[in-house]
């Protein structure tokens, strides 16, 4: 962390400094660090100089479907499922840790939960992929292509890969290869672990918590992003346990000891981040760290 904190050039490649996001936003509210989170940021948003090739953001609209949110080569408009996937992983419980974030966090995520369908093979007809045979089978709905490119093979929008160029030269991959990008392709789980639907078509309850990796004993905490420009009220159903409702963003109780659905006023183009704590607990502040009973 101290050699990217001391950085001054993008290095962005793959996923270390997605990594970073995470880590900075922890260790700066836990033990009292203060790495640069924004421009990590920055760094994953944006077009690197990486001596690797060319890094960053890809986002475009093309014969009006929106592809907002990726990763990739963005000079080409190549993404890549796993590249792609793999920053929610980081920008959630980061939005936990630093909520100022929070809104980035959520409207990125949301980008990048509707963008993911493009890799699948049920998403285009046969002329737009290399594995058009497998339209229609069940695997067809969670087997990704490894990467979406802008144009290619003289279409807008063709889902491919690398491996079968590589199927009897260069990796030897074999004869019965595809294009699928299994290494990335399990990532697809990821979206059904951390996105929930909720009541109103748009907005999405994002677990921080999934993948927290250092954690083990965390209050549920969700995020909330509105992306419409209108207030929305978004239901939260919390069964038949009593809790208290803070919401990290404002810094403030919405409501205490309830239970049942519960409806949060969600604000156009903002977001909150939803900690579900025992009731009557107590918020305390030590510096720029923000504890709930002494956790």
């Amino acid at each position: 962390m101290d050699y990217l904190q001391n950085l001054t050039a993008n290095p962005y490649y793959e996923n270390m400094l997605i990594d970073a996001v995470y880590l900075a936003a922890m260790m700066n509210a836990e033990v009292g660090t203060n790495y640069d989170i924004s421009k990590f940021w920055n760094w994953i948003t944006s077009k690197s100089g990486s001596s690797v090739r060319n890094w960053g953001g890809v986002n475009y609209t093309q014969d009006g479907i929106d592809v907002y949110g990726m990763t990739g080569e963005p000079n080409n408009g190549y993404s890549y499922f796993f590249n792609s996937i793999y920053p929610m992983t980081s920008i959630l419980p980061a939005a936990k840790y630093d909520p100022s974030y929070a809104r980035m966090a959520g409207k990125w995520a949301i980008n990048i939960t509707n963008a993911m369908k493009y890799f699948l093979p049920n998403e285009w007809s046969e002329d737009h992929q290399t594995d058009g045979d497998y339209i229609g089978k069940t695997e067809a709905n969670v087997l990704a292509y490894e990467s979406l490119r802008k144009n290619s093979n003289g279409k807008n929008f063709y889902a491919t890969g690398d491996t079968k160029q590589n199927a009897t030269s260069g990796w030897m991959a074999g004869e019965n290869t595809t294009n699928f990008g299994l290494y990335g392709g399990f990532y697809t789980g990821f979206l059904g672990a951390l996105v929930e639907e909720t009541n109103v078509e748009g907005i999405l309850k994002l677990d921080c918590n999934k993948t927290d990796y250092y954690q083990d004993d965390m209050y549920e905490t969700y995020l909330y992003y509105n992306p419409f420009m209108e207030s929305k009220d978004v239901e939260i159903d919390l069964g038949h346990q009593y809790y208290d409702l803070y919401d990290s963003v404002s810094g403030q109780y919405l409501a205490k000891n309830v239970t049942g659905k519960q409806t949060l006023k969600m604000l156009a183009d903002s977001a909150r981040v939803i900690v579900l704590t025992k009731p009557n607990s107590q918020v305390e502040y030590d510096g720029n760290t923000t504890r709930i009973n002494n956790k």
